[in-house]
């Protein structure tokens, strides 16, 4: 799936907006700062917001009812973005068989039963993936060197 026709964007930070001057918002870039050590899982890469990119072994078909029937829609790749102490305080309270589900989906950006949906059709190499990405959020995956 190429990305070419998505304009240029930009990043909103603390200190001003930055522009990325790329078309594509899917170009791979440096990890940010505190997670350089950090290694990621094949098929995964930074983006230039700090979030993580990571395409799929093999994409994921959903089918969800509408007003004028189904829409199917197909998942090659997922991004995440990093996780806040809010997400860690409501995955807690949560079975702990739950949490790690709660935190990907939650750092997908996709809370409930679509987002849970989605992974429950994923093969297991890319649940294996997909939490390789949740701990890099929270600090308990592999770094560099170790």
């Amino acid at each position: 799936m190429t990305h070419g026709h998505l304009p240029p964007f930009s990043v909103s930070h603390d200190s001003g907006t930055i522009d990325m001057g790329s078309p594509d918002p899917f170009t791979r870039a440096e990890a940010p700062p505190g997670y350089e050590d950090s290694e990621l899982p094949p098929g995964a890469h930074w983006l230039a917001d700090g979030r993580i990119y990571l395409k799929l072994l093999r994409p994921v078909m959903q089918t969800f009812a509408n007003q004028t029937g189904q829409t199917e829609k197909v998942t090659d790749h997922l991004i995440f973005r990093e996780l806040l102490g809010a997400d860690l305080f409501e995955a807690g309270t949560l079975p702990r068989a739950s949490q790690m589900r709660d935190l990907a989906c939650r750092s997908m950006g996709n809370v409930g039963p679509v987002g849970e949906g989605l992974l429950r059709k994923m093969p297991a190499r890319d649940i294996a993936r997909v939490m390789a990405v949740v701990m890099v959020f929270t600090g308990t995956g592999l770094t560099t060197g170790q």
